[in-house]
């Protein structure tokens, strides 16, 4: 059922500014020299989300996903172009870090009474 989408994005571009001083001490040493490079992390990307559709973002790393991710999301301002989203939305970011870890089966565990060896280790 086409209609208003839930979330437009009208040629979003996002620009960072990438600093090559390796320390403070250098920034301010070289200020009037400023070796600065811009980074276009997103650049002209449109559509449209209709309502009870999915995204799917696909690429390389360093292709912009979560750029685009957290333009739309609000948490990044974009450098051109604009945003419009209808209703709520919560960011859900960087989740596949979090991934749990497998954990033994009970059996080959040691009881938690079990006082952890430390033989062959010297303190120095």
């Amino acid at each position: 059922m086409p209609g208003t989408p839930i979330v437009r994005v009208v040629d979003v571009s996002k620009r960072f500014n990438l600093h090559h001083d390796k320390s403070l001490k250098e920034r301010l040493v070289n200020r009037a020299t400023r070796a600065n490079e811009d980074f276009w992390a997103l650049r002209n990307v449109a559509f449209d989300l209709d309502e009870s559709n999915t995204l799917g973002l696909i690429g390389a790393n360093g292709s912009g996903k979560s750029t685009l991710l957290k333009v739309v999301a609000g948490i990044l301002t974009p450098t051109s172009g604009y945003v419009e989203r209808r209703g709520r939305m919560a960011a859900l970011l960087e989740l596949g870090a979090m991934r749990p870890r497998r954990m033994a089966p009970s059996s080959s565990r040691a009881p938690a009474s079990t006082p952890t060896s430390r033989a062959g280790r010297t303190s120095t």
